[in-house]
């Protein structure tokens, strides 16, 4: 055909290549944008467990505190550790009477159903020996953290080490965990 005879616009073969490469470039997009949500989702859960984490440790610091070092219990000395922690608060001190204690106080870790202290997934969740921190004083319980994956509470001298681990499933799935230690020195 000659030039003068050819309609104009778009053949076939050229509207199947544009949209070939249109298709292209939005899936690329487009896992970008997944790629990126996902991101995000993870960074948003570990942002939410470190505050979870960083928050139960500062205010178990607090109370610990405030307990007496003679009315701390089922801590063991040196590197040993456990997973639940009984004490006494001070409620006042009188110089004629001496100190006046709270009744105990425990905190421990409350493991979730179908899961065992075992250092196996029980539960095929993908955690192993996943619960719940507890804090239970006067007869009341109360869940203090959820997703911890591990409460440790080893003593030296006056001084406790707490290590709170927590951890949950990110974006795709993937397991996020996070883990902070503190320190407290108890009262005398």
């Amino acid at each position: 055909m000659s030039p003068a005879g050819r309609s104009h616009g778009f053949g076939l073969l050229e509207l199947v290549i544009t949209l070939t490469i249109l298709s292209l470039t939005l899936l690329t997009a487009a896992e970008a944008l997944v790629s990126t949500i996902r991101a995000q989702s993870t960074v948003s859960v570990r942002e939410v467990l470190d505050d979870q984490v960083r928050r139960t440790l500062g205010r178990l610091g607090d109370l610990l505190r405030q307990a007496g070092e003679g009315t701390v219990s089922e801590v063991p000395n040196g590197p040993s550790a456990s997973s639940s922690i009984r004490f006494r608060l001070l409620r006042r001190y009188d110089v004629v009477t001496g100190a006046d204690w709270s009744p105990e106080c425990r905190l421990s870790l409350q493991l979730a159903d179908g899961e065992l202290l075992n250092g196996i997934d029980d539960d095929q969740d993908g955690r192993i020996d996943e619960g719940a921190l507890l804090f239970e004083s006067g007869g009341t319980r109360t869940t203090w953290c959820a997703n911890v994956t591990a409460f440790e509470v080893s003593r030296y001298g006056r001084r406790l080490q707490l290590v709170l681990t927590c951890s949950a499933r990110g974006a795709g799935g993937h397991l996020i965990e996070v883990r902070r230690t503190g320190h407290v020195t108890m009262r005398n």
